[in-house]
C-alpha cells in the first residue's frame, strides 16, 4: 500500500534506508526500479526531467552517524559529484549524515553540489547558502513532518560570478503535514480499499 501511494505521488527517485527496504520486502512489496537503497558505498543516479539532466549523488551511510565523516567517504562523494558535473545541468546530493557532518563536507569540498538535501541528526534548516553561495543546503524542519519543494528560477551557470540568491533564483516551500492540510480523496480511497490489518 505504501509503495502504491508513493507511486501515485509521481516521484522520480525514492531513496530508502536498508531497514525500510527490509520492511517492504518482508511485507511482500514489489520495490520499483526507481527506488534506491542507500548503502556503504556512494551511489550515483542520472535523471532527465523536462529536458534537463539531473545528476544525483546518494551519500554512503554512516553507522553510527558522526560529526566528522571519514575523509575517504567525503572524497568518494566529491569524486562522484565531479563526474556527474561533466554530464549534468544540476547536481543534487542526498544525505543522511546529519547536520554537523554535512556542514563539514560543504566546508571541505566547496561547491561540488548545486543542492544538498540533508537529513539525519541535527537541527532543521529551511535553506542555507554555502560553498561561495553555490550550494543550496536544506534539511527537514517541523520534525520531518513536512513536504518540501525546491523551486529553481534558473539553472546554475559555470563561472565564479554565478551564485544562488534566495527568493530570486531559488525558492523553498514547506508544507506542514498537520490537520490544516486537506485530505486527498484519491489517497483516502486507496487506503480504504485495503484490509484493515495492512494498516499495522
Amino acid at each position: 500500500m505504501l509503495v502504491q501511494a508513493y507511486q501515485r505521488l509521481g516521484y522520480d527517485l525514492v531513496v530508502l534506508s536498508p531497514d525500510e527496504e527490509k520492511l517492504l520486502r518482508r511485507a511482500g512489496a514489489t520495490i520499483p526500479d526507481n527506488w534506491i537503497t542507500a548503502g556503504p558505498r556512494t551511489g550515483m543516479v542520472d535523471l532527465e526531467k523536462a529536458g534537463l539532466r539531473i545528476g544525483v549523488v546518494i551519500f554512503p551511510l554512516l553507522d553510527p552517524p558522526v560529526d566528522k565523516p571519514p575523509g575517504v567517504l567525503m572524497r568518494q562523494v566529491e569524486d562522484k559529484a565531479r563526474r556527474l558535473r561533466e554530464r549534468s545541468d544540476l547536481v543534487v546530493g542526498i544525505s543522511t549524515w546529519g547536520g554537523m557532518a554535512e556542514k563539514r563536507f560543504l566546508k571541505q569540498t566547496g561547491p561540488v553540489l548545486d543542492i544538498l538535501l540533508g537529513s539525519g541528526p541535527g537541527p532543521g534548516l529551511a535553506g542555507g547558502l554555502f560553498a561561495d553561495k553555490r550550494t543550496f543546503w536544506t534539511r527537514p524542519v517541523s520534525r520531518g513532518k513536512t513536504v518540501s519543494a525546491v523551486g529553481l528560477a534558473e539553472m546554475p551557470r559555470p563561472g565564479e560570478d554565478w551564485q544562488w540568491v534566495k527568493e530570486k533564483n531559488i525558492h523553498l516551500l514547506h508544507r506542514p503535514l498537520d490537520d490544516a492540510q486537506p485530505p486527498d480523496a484519491s489517497m483516502d480511497a486507496l487506503f480504504d480499499n485495503f484490509p484493515k490489518d495492512t494498516h499495522k
